[in-house]
C-alpha cells in the first residue's frame, strides 16, 4: 500500500430484511383483502336480514343470502380474517424491529425512540396511534440514500389512512345502536368504506416496507 493511501471502508453489516419483507407484504395483502371482503359481507348480510324481517325492501350491495346461518358464517369468516391479520402484524413488527436496528447502524441520524419501541409502541393504548409512526419515520429517514430529499410523506400517508381505518371500525359498529331506523344500513356502508380503506392502507404499507428494504439492502 502506498504511503498516504487509505483502504476503503468495509461495508456496514446489516441484518437481512428480504425474507421478512416478502412475508410481511404477502400477509398484509391477504389480510387486507380478507378483512375488506368479510366486513362487507357481514355488514350487508346483517342489514339485509333485519330488513327482510321487518318486511322492508332490501337494498344490499353484493349480498343475496340472509338469515342466522349466513350471519354466523360471515362472523366466522371475519374471525379467520382477524387471525390472518394477527399473523401479518407479528411479521411486520419483526420486520420493523430489524429495520430499526439496521437504521441505527447505517446512519448517525438521532433516533427519537429506543430500539425496543419498534415493537413496544404498538401495545401502548392511545399512544399507539402516534409512537409507531415515529419509529417508522426515523427508520425511513435513516435508511434513505445520502443526498436524497429527506421527506417521509409516504410513511405519513400510510399511517393517516391506517389510523382512519382503525377509528372507522368502532364507528361502524356503534352506528347500529346510535342511528335511528337506518343504523344497520349506515353500519354496512361504513364497513364497506372501512374495508376499502384497509386495502389502500395495506398497499401503502407494502410500499413502505419494500422501499426501506431496498434502501437498506443497497447500503
Amino acid at each position: 500500500m502506498h504511503p498516504g493511501t487509505t483502504s476503503p471502508s468495509p461495508p456496514i453489516a446489516v441484518r437481512p430484511l428480504g425474507g421478512l419483507a416478502t412475508a410481511a407484504s404477502i400477509l398484509i395483502g391477504i389480510s387486507a383483502v380478507a378483512w375488506a371482503t368479510t366486513t362487507h359481507i357481514a355488514g350487508w348480510t346483517a342489514y339485509a336480514t333485519l330488513a327482510r324481517l321487518r318486511g322492508e325492501p332490501v337494498d344490499a350491495i353484493g349480498v343475496q343470502a340472509t338469515g342466522i346461518g349466513p350471519i354466523k358464517a360471515s362472523v366466522i369468516n371475519q374471525g379467520i380474517a382477524v387471525l390472518v391479520a394477527l399473523a401479518a402484524a407479528i411479521v411486520f413488527i419483526v420486520w420493523l424491529s430489524r429495520a430499526r436496528d439496521n437504521a441505527e447502524r447505517l446512519s448517525d441520524r438521532p433516533m427519537r425512540l429506543a430500539k425496543g419501541w419498534a415493537a413496544g409502541a404498538w401495545f401502548v393504548p392511545v399512544a399507539n396511534l402516534v409512537l409507531p409512526v415515529i419509529v417508522a419515520v426515523d427508520v425511513w429517514l435513516a435508511s434513505a440514500p445520502q443526498g436524497r430529499p429527506s421527506g417521509a410523506g409516504l410513511v405519513g400517508l400510510w399511517w393517516t389512512v391506517a389510523v382512519g381505518t382503525w377509528l372507522l371500525w368502532p364507528v361502524s359498529a356503534l352506528a347500529r345502536t346510535l342511528v335511528q331506523d337506518d343504523g344497520y344500513y349506515v353500519s354496512a356502508v361504513l364497513g364497506t368504506i372501512q374495508g376499502l380503506l384497509t386495502v389502500v392502507a395495506a398497499a401503502l404499507a407494502v410500499a413502505v416496507i419494500q422501499r426501506i428494504t431496498r434502501w437498506q439492502t443497497a447500503r
